[in-house]
């Protein structure tokens, strides 16, 4: 059932020697490799482990695996178990692995993490959960949080929605002190007349959130945790009122969110109980308690784009 094999003897006699370039090669990023626990991990995921230093040195003993085991099997416990690694050893690699993905990124200033490394952070994050290593995520947070910054805090934000769109946070609250942080220096960075001429943000809109993030985030709008609340109305209002700066895509962008949100705002709770009365009622009604529904979306809308305004025109005024 391993499935990671490579095919060509080219590949078999370079994999003991350099993983990292071995997986250079996209026809191998769709081999499986099954964990430990069963679980079962596809090639360019497990890629971004072993790139790191400490494994990347493993597979250059080439003596320890023979070419009849690569053709065989690979488990995995081979790699990161405790008959070659210390959990120690682990988290070292995985400390090593955050700089050597975003070392380059860091020190030309440009942090693109989010964007053209999406797809390594979200794998790195997948990883550490099929793994059960969680005690790697505060960590690896920590560093990310380290080094956040203004011209950063965006590419960040939206990191933290895709990881809630793809259900990948291992706890929440490991998220919470970082997304508070990112979302007070979003609301610094767009009080700077300056900032608003960064190319790193021409991308940044309402449409990079989906309809799970967007539900979270309004879920949080009206909590009774006044944290919450204070925190995601800032980061909302923020993202609204630097979008109207940008005239020819605020427009696209309001459409897409009206088009995509299905009652949004308004409580499942509350949602199933207007579905239920509908039931209930006769076949004339229906429309009536839909629109109900609607007008209900329609006014907490409201109250939003009035709060806003009112924040938007606090922003003019600074900037003035």
């Amino acid at each position: 059932n391993m499935a990671l094999v490579p095919q060509n003897t080219s590949l078999l006699n370079t994999f003991a020697q350099d993983f990292t370039e071995l997986m250079k090669d996209e026809s191998l990023y769709d081999l499986k490799i099954i964990l430990p626990n069963g679980k079962i991990i596809l090639g360019h995921k497990f890629c971004i482990m072993v790139r790191s230093m400490k494994f990347r040195k493993f597979f250059q003993k080439s003596d320890t695996i023979t070419e009849a085991q690569m053709i065989e099997e690979i488990p995995l416990e081979k790699i990161v178990g405790s008959s070659f690694l210390s959990s120690q050893a682990i988290s070292s690699a995985f400390e090593e692995l955050f700089f050597y993905f975003y070392h380059d990124a860091l020190n030309a200033g440009n942090w693109d993490i989010i964007t053209a490394n999406k797809e390594n952070f979200l794998a790195f994050i997948q990883l550490v959960k099929i793994l059960e290593m969680k005690h790697l995520v505060e960590p690896t947070l920590k560093k990310i949080e380290e080094y956040l910054s203004a011209n950063n805090a965006v590419n960040l934000l939206n990191g933290i929605m895709k990881l809630i769109d793809s259900k990948l946070l291992i706890e929440e609250n490991n998220l919470e002190d970082l997304y508070d942080e990112a979302a007070e220096k979003c609301i610094k960075f767009f009080e700077n007349k300056d900032a608003l001429h960064e190319s790193d943000f021409s991308t940044f809109n309402m449409g990079n959130l989906s309809l799970g993030s967007f539900n979270y985030l309004m879920e949080n709008i009206y909590s009774t945790n006044k944290n919450n609340i204070q925190e995601t109305k800032k980061f909302l209002l923020a993202i609204n009122w630097f979008n109207s700066k940008k005239s020819e895509t605020a427009a696209k962008i309001q459409e897409d969110i009206f088009q995509n949100v299905e009652f949004p705002l308004i409580p499942p709770v509350t949602l199933a109980t207007k579905i239920s009365d509908i039931k209930k009622i006769s076949p004339e009604r229906y429309q009536d308690v839909l629109d109900a529904v609607v007008i209900q979306l329609a006014n907490k809308c409201e109250q939003l784009e009035q709060a806003a305004n009112e924040y938007m025109r606090t922003l003019e005024q600074r900037l003035q």
